[in-house]
């Protein structure tokens, strides 16, 4: 299993934006940056999204978009939202989701996305870990937070 690389570039808290779009455009821009992604990878985002909705209703409403296509080298990104955006819901695509905290990843092993999600989903299922990733106020708590949790999954 490869690492999914990150760093405090990609953890943001209390980020403002309007969208999930706009929320994938400022992630894309860091990645493509760094070589993580290639141009592609953005509307391969927003085009999957549109189909496979990543809402997910839990204590504190989250959504988990990623895509494999376009993408480089397999990076991950968490996102606090100042003000919720809408996200489609996973288990009902017809309704929306105000979601304040966003799991992003691009990966480039198909394979490998079962895995990154099992883990992923084990935070999202501890009340405590949500509370504190959505409180927390800088982008080095919310790397703490991950390190901590995915110590096993990022790099």
């Amino acid at each position: 299993m490869n690492k999914l690389t990150t760093s405090l570039d990609f953890m943001m808290a209390n980020l403002e934006v309007r969208n999930h779009c706009e929320l994938f455009s400022v992630i894309c821009e860091k990645a493509v940056e760094k070589g993580f992604i290639l141009s592609g990878f953005c509307g391969d985002l927003i085009e999957r999204e549109k189909i496979y909705p990543t809402g997910l209703e839990t204590v504190i409403p989250i959504a988990i978009p990623h895509v494999g296509t376009n993408c480089v080298q397999s990076f991950f990104s968490l996102a606090t939202l100042k003000d919720p955006i809408e996200f489609n819901n996973m288990a009902d695509p017809d309704e929306t989701l105000s979601v304040k905290i966003v799991f992003l990843f691009g990966i480039v092993d198909p394979s490998e996305q079962v895995h990154i999600l099992r883990k992923i989903s084990e935070i999202f299922q501890k009340k405590e870990i949500l509370e504190a990733i959505s409180a927390a106020e800088k982008d080095m708590d919310l790397m703490d937070i991950m390190k901590k949790e995915l110590e096993d999954l990022i790099a």
